[in-house]
Formats: structure tokens, sequence, C-alpha cells
């Protein structure tokens, strides 16, 4: 009986590790799939450009919207719970990128300064005038517009579809990791009560 709890215990966080991996991976793809396709799609300002060191410049790679919180994507098993969220390091969450990604969620915006209208409008000054089309491949920020808005996207959806996977994926790793060393141990058994030749 010692030994079936002992198994009992590993069974038990093999499942557990079983549904934060799974859940974790649900997740990522759904951040990397656009919300399943359902997310507002991204301005092609943003296609465009990106904002480093205080500078927007123009990008090298494909955008996805919070694509970079997609591999940040952790999990954490305590005991009998598991929990999800975004962090730098293997099993341990951070809060200001926890913050990135409920801000994700809600959507936000941002004031337009003189630099970034001088900066698009460079832009648009190095097309040739005929390739030049406002709206489509050139968006000169006027004096009238105050804010950039970023709408949000929200995980509400894979959240739920993982918290309603979860109990049938932790029941069926539990039992085939269960079941799989029981029948180890019943095979060590026979063994030993084998008459000796």
């Amino acid at each position: 009986s010692c030994l079936l709890l002992k198994d009992s215990k590993k069974s038990k966080k093999k499942a557990l590790s079983r549904v934060g991996y799974v859940g974790k991976e649900e997740i990522k793809k759904y951040i990397l799939s656009g919300g399943d396709g359902v997310w507002p799609t991204p301005h092609l300002v943003s296609k465009l450009f990106i904002k480093k060191a205080g500078e927007w410049k123009p990008r090298t790679k494909k955008f996805i919207p919070y694509g970079f919180l997609a591999d940040l994507i952790r999990y954490q098993k305590k005991e009998n719970k598991v929990s999800i969220g975004v962090g730098k390091q293997k099993d341990k969450f951070d809060k200001k990128l926890g913050k990135v990604a409920r801000d994700m969620e809600k959507g936000d915006q941002q004031k337009v300064t003189d630099r970034q209208r001088r900066l698009f409008g460079a832009v648009g000054g190095l097309m040739k005038k005929k390739y030049r089309q406002i709206g489509v491949n050139f968006f000169p920020l006027t004096k009238k517009l105050k804010y950039l808005r970023r709408p949000g996207r929200s995980l509400q959806k894979a959240g739920r579809k993982v918290l309603r996977d979860s109990p049938k994926r932790f029941e069926k790793k539990y039992l085939d990791s269960f079941s799989q060393r029981n029948f180890l141990v019943q095979r060590e058994d026979d063994i030993f009560k084998r008459p000796v030749v």
C-alpha cells in the first residue's frame, strides 16, 4: 500500500505537469493565431514600424500583436493547483509582464507627439507620389489626431477552453501514469515469485 501511495503521488505530479504544459501551449497557439483569427487586425502602421529606444523604426520581422508574450507563457504547479501566467524564467511569473498581458486584454491608447507626426510624414516623403496612397501605405498623423488607440485582445476564450478541458486531461494522464507504474510493479513481483531452477 505504501508503494501504491508513492506511485499515486508521482502520477498526480505527472498529471498536473501535463495539464500545465498543454494549457500553456494552447494559450500560446491562441496568441500566435490572432485569437483564432477573431482579434482586430493590427493597423498597417503597427505592421510596418516598431518603437525601439523611443524611436520608430521599420520592422524586419512579421508583426503578430503581442506575439512576444506567446514565448513567455509559463505554468506553475503547487500541490493540487496549476497556474498559467507570463514570465521570463521557467516556473516563475513576472508582475510587470502580467500587467502588459492585462493591458493587452483591455486595450489602451497612446498620445500622438509632434515627433511622431514628423516621422510618419517623412516616411511618406520617401515614396514616389504615384505610389503614395493615404490610408494604404502612407499614414500622415494630422493635428486633429490626438491619440493612437489599441483595441483589446482578450484571452478569455482560450482560458475558458483550458479550464473546461483540464479535469479530463488530468484524469486521463493520472490513470495512464498510475496503471503503467502499477503494471511495472506487478511484473517485478512476478519475477520474484518464480521458482529458482
